[in-house]
């Protein structure tokens, strides 16, 4: 971000992303995220700074489109996440880079639109399944809770800063 931006044109710029966060066309909804992006993780903060209002909504709408945009994985193996749309949290014990075609959904045999982001293995809290999922259906901002899953101690030895610590077990590609 150029520092010589002055508060009045940064405050323009970031109030012109913030309305059209709910534009439906996913030709701006990809540019919208792509400009967020060049904010790195300072986005909200900015806009506090700038005292521009974000509901929750809007919070989360921003972090699906930076998480959509981005091609690099941003949570990490051990990591605790709830999954954005069916609410379940789960611990990471693998990452794709992009998304797989051995992991179809054997119910629906369709292959994701968004496929260009990093997809996870995730273990699933309170079960015995694992899934797989997009980075932007994913929240990796909640607090460390326990994950009650069989295969929780097959893929990890102990805990550590809050993020479970991965052994050498190989995750079944």
């Amino acid at each position: 971000m150029n520092d010589t931006i002055t508060d009045s044109t940064l405050y323009n710029r970031i109030n012109s992303l913030v309305s059209l966060i709910d534009d439906p066309s996913p030709v701006v909804q990809k540019h919208i995220g792509k400009a967020i992006i060049q904010y790195d993780d300072k986005f909200e903060a900015i806009c506090q700074k700038l005292q521009i209002y974000l509901s929750q909504t809007d919070k989360e709408h921003i972090n699906r489109l930076i998480n959509q945009n981005n091609t690099q994985p941003i949570y990490k193996i051990g990591q605790i996440i709830k999954h954005i749309r069916y609410g379940y949290t789960g611990v990471i014990v693998d990452i794709d880079t992009k998304f797989n075609s051995k992991f179809i959904l054997k119910t629906t045999h369709k292959k994701p639109t968004n496929t260009n982001q990093p997809w996870y293995h995730i273990l699933v809290n309170q079960s015995d399944t694992a899934t797989y999922a997009a980075q932007s259906s994913l929240n990796g901002n909640i607090p460390f809770q326990e994950v009650i899953n069989p295969d929780v101690a097959t893929f990890f030895d102990s805990v550590k800063s809050n993020y479970y610590i991965r052994n050498n077990k190989p995750w079944i590609k």
